[in-house]
């Protein structure tokens, strides 16, 4: 899956029809975003507002060029994982939710998942000085916009918000990235897009997406490589498990799908 160095190739292509608007004017728009209003039909990613406080404590602006590059990364990261949707990130400066996810009340969710926001990131960046040098911090917050939107029950609730940190990197968007490329990141990721297509009826999409998740997460439990120390690995596999029953579920209920809905067994090796 990494193919970092046909990136930015890739990426640039998606990049000259995402905004990066740094104006100090107030957007307009669906939760102050003017850029969601011009952006292209499908899929979206939401990148917020990701403030940045020096060490002296003074919140500083993230520049076109670093804009560029973590557009570049986390166009390149969603294309690997999901090829066949085509997600678009867009940049929402003015869009600075709550860190803990209070203010994305359920009518705001729902005019997002609309327009097919599949996530929203945002969060921040600190700088501690250490000797001469400076080791960056981030702090990145996703919020799964289906899951949040289609959540039934009291299962749904850890997984539709997810709060990621990194320490001591020798630049901010090392500190970024090393959380963009972390395994739940990309997992969830496939979650989200996962459920979006489970919600529009495109069942072979959703099985693809929901089996990669479960197999990338199995990989990660076995090979020890999960960042969060709280995350309980049974539990977020039985939630993604949930997710593929519904589809296998919904698909053969359907009579217009004509597809082997069963199939998603067979890629996670046999499990009902």
């Amino acid at each position: 899956m990494d193919s970092r160095n046909l990136r930015p190739f890739l990426a640039y292509i998606t990049l000259a029809i995402v905004s990066l608007s740094c104006g100090s004017v107030a957007a307009q728009g669906i939760g102050g975003c003017s850029s969601l209003d011009d952006a292209a039909d499908g899929p979206k990613v939401v990148v917020g507002r990701i403030e940045h406080t020096n060490a002296d404590g003074e919140l500083e602006s993230l520049t076109g060029k670093y804009k560029m590059r973590l557009l570049i990364e986390l166009t390149a990261m969603l294309r690997d994982l999901c090829p066949a949707a085509g997600p678009t990130p867009v940049f929402c400066e003015d869009r600075a939710p709550n860190m803990d996810g209070t203010d994305f009340n359920p009518d705001f969710v729902k005019s997002l998942n609309n327009i097919d926001v599949v996530l929203e990131i945002w969060g921040k960046i600190t700088e501690t000085p250490t000797g001469d040098d400076i080791d960056y911090g981030a702090e990145l917050c996703m919020m799964l916009i289906p899951v949040r939107h289609y959540s039934t029950g009291s299962d749904d609730i850890d997984h539709h918000l997810l709060i990621y940190t990194s320490e001591g990197q020798s630049t901010a968007q090392g500190a970024l990235l090393d959380i963009v490329y972390r395994p739940e990141f990309q997992i969830y990721t496939l979650v989200a897009y996962g459920m979006k297509a489970l919600k529009n009826e495109q069942y072979d999409t959703a099985k693809s997406y929901l089996a990669s998740a479960s197999i990338l997460w199995q990989a990660a439990v076995d090979g020890n490589t999960l960042a969060l120390t709280a995350t309980q690995p049974e539990k977020v596999s039985a939630y993604i498990a949930s997710l593929e029953q519904q589809c296998v579920a919904a698909a053969g209920a359907s009579s217009s799908y004509d597809g082997d809905a069963p199939a998603i067994s067979a890629l996670l090796g046999g499990n009902e």
